[in-house]
């Protein structure tokens, strides 16, 4: 039950695997699988729908995958091993894997005007976002974390006048530390975005006609707006596994083998939580998403250690990533800082027992995704603590620019694995992306990898040579 990204990754990695189990699908949206990650730069345009799309009805067809969008699932029959959806049809199902998601959180407790407030989470969403940008158009984005910020960009590329407001004193408070949260929001200060800290919202206020028109802040100040949009988190989808009495706590309680209470019954990505801690990422959800399937195929030692949360800003011309602990006022904890503000880059790597925690990187995450693998793996630093931040053996080398920032891939890669699919007759975006790896992950540097693909295609153009006489 669910069409994101931790049932498009539960299918790849299922057929991967080459089991042949029966696979059925239920998405409440009339869509195909497609990422909702890059929905601000389907706002913007900077993605066009197509590429959002990760599996249409015709390939999962050809996965052997029934896929049945617009149904809503509304109840779990635990007792039948059935699920019943909203038009009161039954199916049958021998497991039965939870992957409905979550909701965007409100985190406010006034009235909401008719008209003119929205949460991202879907394509309608978007859409219905997009309708109210446009030059001139004040919107306001409440949230200064990840998608609200992205949001925030994407609705000052359409030419609106943006206002973000945050209720603590800085950006991505989650992620950053408050040096790169300073400098990411003088970025985007600089870049015409205004951001507003402690701005706590008292009242969401309306016209006559019911449509937002401001924002009143606790501190008495009124902002006037044409839209508001909520970008305060998220909330797990656990309202159907509560209904089925299966354990609950934030998300749906599993074990380290994602199952709940009920042994016919999983749960993964953001809606599972495993030890107090839910998946936040598409990256997370994917893994998990791979270690179920492992678990049903009868790998009972896969060494899960629960979610990892790796998170990319997708902010064009704005480099800014962080992985794991990045405090570290923690006992036994030391960091390593490398700040070069006339290039406006700054690194910090947060370093316990021999092994690196954390990492912050703005400016430059060159590197990025290594560091990020070895902090998800613990991997003892050894010689490597004197590397941290300098290059070297710490930091697999980028061939080239870097492109994918969440996997490390450079131009360089990504061109040979273009010219060597070329030369077989495979090349295609899609096996372009799998043979260097550049955007599997959250997506957002596809329309490079396509660029570039573009690229080759008409610069190698056979042209036959003048038959002589």
């Amino acid at each position: 039950i669910g069409g994101g990204a931790a049932a498009f990754g539960f299918i790849e990695a299922h057929r991967a695997a080459g089991l042949t189990d029966t696979i059925t699908v239920f998405g409440d949206e009339p869509q195909p699988l497609y990422n909702r990650v890059l929905l601000p730069h389907y706002i913007s345009g900077a993605n066009p729908w197509s590429e959002l799309v990760k599996a249409s009805a015709a390939d999962l067809q050809e996965r052997g995958v029934a896929f049945h969008p617009g149904v809503r699932i509304a109840a779990i029959d635990r007792a039948q091993r059935q699920v019943v959806d909203a038009a009161g049809n039954r199916h049958p199902y021998d497991l039965l894997i939870l992957a409905t998601g979550s909701r965007a959180a409100k985190h406010y407790q006034g009235p909401l005007p008719r008209s003119g407030v929205y949460f991202l989470r879907k394509r309608s969403d978007a859409e219905s976002i997009r309708d109210q940008a446009g030059h001139g158009r004040r919107l306001i984005v409440i949230g200064g974390g990840i998608l609200g910020l992205e949001l925030a960009d994407a609705l000052h590329h359409l030419g609106s006048v943006v206002t973000v407001l945050q209720r603590s004193d800085q950006l991505m408070g989650r992620q950053l530390d408050r040096q790169a949260a300073q400098l990411l929001a003088k970025a985007l200060g600089e870049r015409g975005i205004a951001i507003r800290f402690r701005a706590e919202v008292e009242e969401i206020q309306s016209a006559k006609d019911g449509h937002a028109t401001g924002v009143k802040l606790k501190d008495g100040k009124v902002l006037p707006c044409d839209a508001v949009v909520f970008a305060t988190g998220t909330a797990p989808n656990a309202e159907l596994a509560r209904s089925a009495l299966l354990d609950c706590s934030t998300g749906v309680v599993v074990d380290r083998h994602f199952r709940t209470n009920d042994p016919a019954i999983f749960a993964i990505g953001e809606v599972a939580e495993w030890n107090g801690k839910v998946a936040g990422t598409t990256r997370a959800a994917e893994e998990e998403a791979r270690q179920l399937v492992e678990f049903l195929r009868g790998n009972l030692h896969s060494p899960y250690r629960g979610p990892f949360n790796a998170n990319v800003l997708k902010v064009s011309g704005v480099p800014c990533a962080s992985a794991g602990d990045t405090e570290d006022d923690q006992p036994g904890c030391q960091s390593v800082t490398y700040h070069d503000p006339f290039a406006g880059i700054y690194q910090r790597a947060v370093v316990r027992d021999d092994r690196l925690v954390g990492i912050v990187m703005y400016g430059d995450t060159a590197g990025f995704s290594e560091y990020a693998r070895q902090i998800d793996e613990g991997i003892e630093l050894d010689d490597r603590r004197n590397t941290l931040l300098r290059g070297g053996t710490a930091v697999a080398p980028v061939e080239g620019k870097l492109v994918c920032s969440c996997n490390g891939v450079g131009q360089d890669t990504i061109t040979r694995t273009i010219r060597e699919q070329s030369a077989t007759g495979t090349c295609s975006l899609a096996s372009v992306c799998a043979g260097s790896r550049a955007g599997t992950s959250c997506g957002s540097c596809r329309p490079e990898v396509a660029r570039l693909l573009t690229h080759h295609q008409a610069t190698t153009s056979v042209t036959l040579p003048a038959m002589a006489g």
